[in-house]
């Protein structure tokens, strides 16, 4: 409508309906819609509102609306004032809000306000609030007579307005939980791309807050009573962004969740690389360490199955997590570098925890000599481990290193004679792998113990790897561990460790990836990296958390669209159509980067779809409904729940 007008909103037919469909297509039932949801912003324009209905509107359009139809002001309702009063003045007195029900819900803790109007001083008019009392209270007051009805009633103003004052608090700092919550995955993508260390000045928190969520919040405040600031002033982001999450009470989300974050993995592990191009891919410049935007390039380079906001969000909580172990170690500078092999490792624990442990099914003795060895391998000290597998591997390996590096200094004569352009000799296995095993090897610092276990699988990595390609077959895996020192005296499940048997647990891990014959660092990795890592339980709900996140931030745009598609009211719709509406709201509201991938919408939909006289159905009701926020803090204690 180019120019709204008193006379077309009186021809809105408005008492066939309380509210129109949030979908209708007829344009009087649209606007009759946004008279309804729509309210005001101290911004100018239009924009699109949270409720995922109506619009937010600014002070020129009010201005506009009311000079074109000759109005001096817009009272307006269904909103409760943000300052919990019963009325609000915006847009220089030209919007009026009046919210009549106070204590909102019962525990809104609000005001309620009504505006009166008298003709012989219009446009004057005058706002009374009000506080009723508890309805399990007016019994008791209507009992008192005048009298005792009026000393009542001073007497419950004063606990009405500290109850109020107590209740508009908590709504405020939910409002400013909730804000952090939806905008988290800006906030870790903001930190990743800066590079910033993991501490903040409270006043520099406070402008990050203000920028990405909302300014009018006092950040300041909410810092103080949430207990964020340590003596000097600082405030732990990493551990701030991680300390509420939304989580989704429901079996088959948390069945979903798995099967997307072990997809990720799955894709790195099924890259197939073998160790120089593994650590050379993360170091690119071969100091032996990554930071935050060294592993979010590499990471982007691939098909993981993951939107680049999701990436954001594990890059930045491994990070996040290796700058905690640092602290632990005494060191409370901000740290946004770490071990190339410390990062692999976390990474490794992302999907272990996800896949409950043990990656594909394995046998239950594959399982037990796994663990049995790998406790072995962090028992026994790496010169002894690794001195028996090297001395039958250094013969093999010395023969190999002599024939390439005669072949590279033949192949740079030939190019030296013919006039070729000189090229810079490129970094051999050897090098590469000295520099991430060795740079922090030596350290004293906050990461030294850290890497030394991370060295250490690199170096038994390196000693079982016979011919030095990078990559394990199965029989050099298997005579590596025959050299372990008190491997053959162990027993599992009662049966001894022989040849045969350590021959199984080989193929068990080469059944993590490719199934080829062959063992890849990451599958290493993820055999003996031990699950119960310090941390592992955050890495593995990052990815979930991002992706719960998006669809709590679009809860209402999806609620909308399987309303309309659900025209009997059931709670339920197909499948399909619940496919066809996170795709929807997936390209509309995350223009122009997906939110979700099709891969984790497939998998999302079919972990919740259920069979129902032969076709499938989702229960979107049931879905939206299960929405939870948790204080990871508190015993992951609820917040909210939805």
């Amino acid at each position: 409508v180019a120019s709204m007008s008193i006379d077309y909103l009186n021809s809105i037919d408005h008492t066939e309906v309380t509210a129109p469909h949030p979908m209708a297509v007829d344009i009087k039932d649209q606007v009759f819609s946004d008279l309804v949801w729509s309210d005001p912003t101290d911004q100018n324009g239009k924009f699109k509102s949270d409720r995922g209905i109506g619009i937010k509107f600014g002070q020129d359009i009010t201005t506009k609306f009311c000079m074109q139809n000759r109005l001096r002001f817009v009272i307006r309702s269904h909103q409760v004032p943000e300052d919990g009063r019963g009325y609000m003045k915006q847009h220089e007195g030209r919007c009026v809000t009046i919210f009549s029900a106070s204590n909102y819900c019962g525990d809104g803790g609000n005001y309620g306000a009504v505006l009166v109007l008298d003709s012989q001083h219009f446009p004057k008019y005058e706002i009374i609030e009000h506080y009723a009392v508890p309805l399990e209270d007016m019994p008791k007051m209507l009992k008192m007579g005048n009298g005792g009805v009026t000393g009542a009633k001073e007497k419950q103003k004063a606990v009405s307005e500290l109850a109020t004052t107590a209740k508009r608090w908590e709504r405020e700092l939910e409002k400013m939980i909730i804000g952090v919550i939806e905008r988290k995955p800006a906030l870790w993508a903001h930190l990743v791309d800066i590079s910033l260390g993991n501490t903040l000045m409270i006043n520099d928190w406070r402008d990050l807050m203000s920028e990405f969520i909302e300014g009018n919040h006092p950040w300041p405040d909410g810092a103080k009573h949430w207990g964020l600031v340590d003596p000097q002033g600082k405030i732990d982001v990493g551990r701030f962004l991680g300390r509420w999450i939304v989580n989704m009470e429901s079996d088959k989300y948390s069945s979903f969740l798995n099967s997307a974050v072990k997809h990720v993995y799955e894709a790195v592990v099924g890259l197939d690389m073998d160790l120089n191009k593994t650590l050379a891919l993360f170091d690119a410049d071969g100091d032996g360490t990554v930071d935050v935007k060294e592993v979010r390039q590499v990471l982007g380079m691939f098909d993981l199955g993951l939107t680049s906001s999701q990436l954001d969000r594990l890059t930045g909580q491994i990070f996040r997590q290796a700058s905690k172990v640092a602290r632990d170690n005494g060191d409370n500078e901000a740290h946004v570098r770490m071990n190339v092999q410390e990062f692999l490792g976390h990474f490794t624990v992302v999907y272990k925890q996800a896949s409950g442990g043990a990656g594909p099914e394995l046998s239950d003795f594959a399982k037990e000599a796994l663990n049995a060895i790998g406790g072995l391998m962090m028992r026994t000290p790496a010169d002894q481990l690794i001195s028996d597998m090297e001395k039958a591997a250094v013969k093999i390996q010395k023969c190999f290193r002599g024939v390439s590096v005669r072949k590279d200094q033949k192949d740079q004569k030939n190019k030296d004679e013919e006039g070729g352009d000189k090229v810079k000799t490129p970094r051999t296995s050897q090098q590469t792998l000295a520099a991430a095993g060795g740079a922090r090897r030596s350290s004293t610092g906050p990461f030294a113990s850290m890497s030394q276990q991370a060295s250490k699988m690199v170096a038994v990595f390196r000693a079982m790897d016979a011919s030095g390609d990078g990559i394990l077959q199965t029989d050099e895996f298997v005579r590596g561990l025959s050299a372990i020192p008190g491997i053959h005296e162990m027993e599992v499940k009662g049966q001894a460790l022989t040849e045969d048997k350590l021959m199984e647990v080989a193929q068990a891990i080469d059944s993590f990836g490719n199934a080829n014959g062959t063992i890849n660092y990451l599958e290493f990795l993820q055999a003996f990296e031990s699950i119960e890592k310090e941390g592992s339980s955050d890495l593995a709900n990052t990815l979930g958390e991002d992706i719960t996140t998006v669809l709590f931030r679009h809860r209402l745009a999806i609620r909308m669209g399987c309303q309309y598609l659900d025209e009997e009211g059931t709670g339920k719709v197909r499948a399909e159509d619940f496919s066809t509406v996170l795709n929807g709201v997936n390209s509309v509201l995350a223009r122009p980067e997906r939110a979700l991938t099709t891969t984790q919408i497939s998998l999302l939909v079919d972990a919740l779809k259920e069979e129902v006289e032969g076709d499938d159905f989702v229960d979107h009701d049931a879905f939206l409904r299960a929405f939870v926020i948790l204080d990871t803090e508190q015993n992951r204690a609820v917040v909210k729940r939805f």
